[in-house]
């Protein structure tokens, strides 16, 4: 049985409180009875009252998750202080513009460059 579950970095768990079984309270209880006894359930066993395991489970992301989510986090608040940059300051929204255009460029070449590789088995040269 699981008691509870603990979220991570970029998960997140709620409601702690979840709903218990039926547990019989009487002061002479039968084998099989169930309690709850500090957050824990137990049984009796016809003489004494016996913990039921439970385990603590940790839920949470691999750590090459966290870096991905780390980076969109970065990248993102690096992309919203650009967008306020460039309304305070047209010179370098045109220059930024022309960046992109260049990238888009690059990226046309490469796959070019890339295609005539892979037809003629020939690397291009520079």
């Amino acid at each position: 049985m699981i008691k509870s579950i603990t979220g991570s970095k970029y998960v997140n768990v709620l409601g702690n409180s979840g709903s218990y079984p039926y547990v019989n309270s009487s002061s002479n209880p039968m084998q099989g009875a169930m309690r709850i006894q500090n957050n824990d359930i137990q049984v009796f066993d016809g003489n004494n009252w016996i913990g039921i395991g439970g385990a603590y489970s940790t839920i949470s992301l691999s750590p090459e998750a966290e870096i991905i989510l780390d980076w969109a986090k970065k990248k993102m608040t690096e992309e919203a202080e650009d967008a306020e940059l460039r309304k305070k300051f047209p010179t370098l929204d045109s220059a930024l513009k022309e960046v992109e255009v260049a990238k888009k460029q690059a990226v046309f070449i490469k796959e070019l460059v890339k295609s005539h590789n892979e037809e003629t088995g020939v690397a291009m040269q520079p």
